[in-house]
């Protein structure tokens, strides 16, 4: 995924003092963002939407929660913890890119069971699910397609300096930092690298929607034309972006505070793409917001340093 490195050695800082997951939840009827729940989940390093579930991976297990209720409703073992492990979901699988086993592993939704593990010659640092296969970015540089059905690598292409990417309209976009910076866009029917934008600042997080890419950086977020793949916006932010994803209409961005330490609490604020500003006030989350998730009505956000997933209601 995605991760900043400081971020990672914050990972044994993390106080998970509860056995299990715990949720705390409040109620309200104002239409303005608000936190509803917070659920303690140890190390919650990545987070997936899925049909009616969110999928939170933790250290040593993946946790299923129920979109609606917010409540932990399966456990799935998968032991480990680190930066660089990713999840994703799409239709009935649920994938885990593991980099210190150099593994990808598919999980069947109506199960909760690992269906199928496949080795993996490069290491894997972050992935995103689409319509019938996998894309896999992996720390050497190149990019891997799999098939979601046979599980098996139909592509390898070298992209140099791979990081978080993100799918849409046929095409894979993969940020590139290093060396620095753009974003490539690799044809998912040819499997081949389209075309190449610069971007004038290190970026940190990639998503689409409303018909464009967008990548967030320090003090920025940045539009793109995937058809031109040309910069047509920008929006300033207040800080160095975590994540992001679409919930609806808007573009919800993760604020890091810039001293990830348990205690601490990062911010989460809506871009509303056609006025090209925030909008609304930011909502406080945890510390270590590095990864989000949005269902019909709430935006999720996993919180690595302190250790839990925050729900706002949108």
């Amino acid at each position: 995924m995605r991760y900043l490195a400081v971020i990672a050695t914050l990972l044994l800082l993390c106080a998970c003092t509860s056995s299990g997951p715990s949720r705390a939840r409040s109620s309200s009827s104002s239409a303005t963002p608000v936190v509803v729940a917070t659920i303690a989940v140890p190390s919650a390093e990545d987070l997936a939407v899925g049909d009616e579930a969110v999928w939170v991976l933790g250290r040593d297990f993946l946790y299923r929660l129920d979109a609606s209720s917010g409540r932990v409703t399966a456990r799935l073992a998968f032991h480990g913890h680190g930066d660089e492990r990713a999840v994703a979901a799409a239709g009935r699988w649920v994938w885990i890119s593991d980099p210190d086993r150099r593994i990808l592993a598919r999980i069947d939704a109506t199960t909760n069971r690992i269906t199928k593990e496949v080795p993996l010659a490069h290491r894997p640092s972050d992935l995103v699910a689409g319509s019938g296969a996998v894309w896999i970015s992996a720390d050497d540089g190149f990019v891997l397609e799999v098939d979601a059905n046979s599980v098996r690598v139909i592509s390898t292409l070298r992209v140099m300096g791979s990081g978080p990417l993100t799918e849409g309209t046929g095409a894979v976009f993969v940020l590139r930092r290093d060396p620095c910076c753009s974003v490539v866009r690799v044809d998912e029917r040819t499997n081949r690298a389209a075309r190449v934008t610069r971007l004038t600042t290190r970026p940190n997080a990639i998503a689409f929607g409303d018909s464009s890419v967008w990548v967030g950086g320090e003090g920025t977020v940045v539009r793109l034309d995937p058809q031109t793949d040309s910069v047509v916006g920008q929006v300033s932010v207040s800080g160095l972006v975590g994540g992001m994803t679409f919930a609806g209409s808007d573009l919800w961005v993760s604020i890091l505070s810039g001293s990830q330490v348990v205690g601490n609490h990062d911010s989460v604020v809506r871009i509303a793409p056609a006025r090209a500003t925030v909008v609304g006030p930011s909502v406080e989350v945890g510390s270590g917001a590095v990864a989000l998730g949005a269902t019909r009505s709430a935006v999720w956000v996993a919180n690595v340093a302190s250790g839990n997933v925050t729900e706002i209601r949108r």
